[in-house]
């Protein structure tokens, strides 16, 4: 590929270019903050989904020949079936023993047990007792849930240099087929353990909250949106009207406007996942986290802070303090004006509440 390079040499392969590894890395990095994000909003809880979407993503945006299907689909079908395999022996001890086949969810369990079981003293009595044979002590040990512990990492390692060689492959390099060959069984066996640690560990449950939600209307977010991406859009105007005079001055600036839009849009997401609850005993906010809330008989008071924005008109604030000094916030003003109405007269037949008018803003 083009770019700056840092070449290095194999014996067998010549000259390979190091940018390929520099991008791979960067859309590993990149997809799994977007595909983390994502299933944070969407609340994806099972683990692993972020690294087998990363490095799907990252696949996606990797040149391609027909070719490299052929080479590498046989070895990682192969690796793929035995990396998601959940048969286990019967007796660890016993190399011979019958295997059972558990779910995955079974399978994660068992691993975490015998995890706990090397990590305690009975371990060391096991290997140290003269009685068992050497060869139930290797059964033992090698039966792969050590492996399997650390899936996540060891897919992402692995997919670095395998999708960097696939790129190589793929941009014309036709001696690195047979490399690409050699690696898609390893490549495939840690694919298939992230895909059986994934399903093994659909991650803990939300709790559910019986209660009406008031959630943030779509047009709150679309103009949130629209308006925290204003910084990208005055970074570009600076490129194209001073790019000529400060050339490097102008694309330092659109650089930072840009990554400085991202931290707002993100924020933007963050803030429209939460909905707020008005239950009987409590007020709950949920979001991308765990729910967190206050007991009306704790809440000493409610504060609301309002503020005129020249361009989305009034923002409210909505603040619960409790007895205690602890603090919730509740943006109201993304909600529907109905919405609005509901929320904060039911917050002022309930507790004390006052507003404070904040100096204006654009």
């Amino acid at each position: 590929m083009g770019g700056v390079s840092f070449p290095y040499v194999t014996p067998a392969f010549g000259v390979m270019d190091g940018y390929d590894l520099v991008y791979t890395l960067v859309l590993l990095c990149a997809g799994f903050a977007v595909v983390w994000l994502a299933a944070k909003v969407f609340h994806v809880r099972r683990a692993g989904v972020p690294h087998l979407g990363a490095i799907l993503v990252a696949f996606l945006l990797s040149p391609f020949h027909p070719l490299a299907i052929v080479v590498a689909i046989v070895p990682f079908a192969l690796g793929f079936l035995t990396g998601r395999s959940t048969k286990i022996a019967m007796d660890p001890t016993d190399p011979f023993s019958p295997r059972i086949k558990l779910s995955c969810e079974d399978y994660s369990r068992v691993a975490e047990q015998r995890h706990q079981f090397a990590r305690s003293p009975a371990a060391q009595l096991f290997y140290e007792n003269p009685r068992i044979h050497w060869t139930g002590k290797l059964s033992f040990l090698f039966q792969g849930f050590g492996l399997y512990r650390h899936a996540r990492g060891l897919a992402l390692a692995t997919s670095w240099l395998y999708i960097s060689i696939w790129g190589w492959a793929n941009s014309g390099n036709g001696d690195l087929y047979v490399l690409l060959f050699l690696l898609s069984l390893p490549f495939g066996n840690a694919m298939g353990s992230l895909w059986k640690y994934a399903k093994g560990h659909p991650g803990s449950r939300k709790p559910s909250i019986v209660g009406r939600p008031f959630r943030p209307t779509l047009w709150s977010f679309v103009h949130s949106s629209l308006y925290r991406m204003t910084p990208a859009m005055t970074g570009a105007a600076i490129v194209y009207f001073f790019y000529e005079k400060n050339g490097a001055i102008a694309v330092v600036t659109a650089v930072l406007s840009a990554l400085f839009c991202i931290y707002l849009l993100l924020q933007t997401i963050v803030v429209h996942t939460q909905r707020i609850y008005l239950l009987d005993d409590a007020i709950v906010i949920s979001g991308i986290g765990r729910p967190y809330g206050i007991p009306w008989s704790e809440v000493e008071k409610a504060v609301v802070r309002e503020r005129h924005n020249l361009l989305s008109g009034t923002d409210k604030l909505l603040v619960i303090v409790s007895r205690q000094g602890a603090q919730m916030a509740y943006p109201v003003s993304i909600l529907s004006r109905d919405a609005q109405k509901h929320v904060l007269r039911e917050v002022r037949r309930r507790v004390p509440t006052s507003s404070v008018f904040d100096d204006p803003t654009v």
